[in-house]
């Protein structure tokens, strides 16, 4: 099953657009999480602008 759910993940990949919206989505994800922690942990995170968290790759 997890073969599967990975082979149809990488087929999507394959449509225009995808990677980008995927890397998107991750990206509001991870600043939206950062700003939860700074909220309840009283910790200031500063997050760059999409257009620079956009250009770096994704290992």
């Amino acid at each position: 099953m997890a073969a599967e759910s990975t082979r149809r993940f990488t087929k999507n990949l394959l449509k225009p657009g995808s990677a980008a919206e995927i890397r998107q989505t991750a990206s509001n994800a991870v600043r939206h999480s950062a700003m939860t922690v700074s909220r309840w942990g009283k910790t200031k995170v500063t997050t760059a602008p999409s257009s620079v968290m956009l250009s770096r790759p994704i290992l």
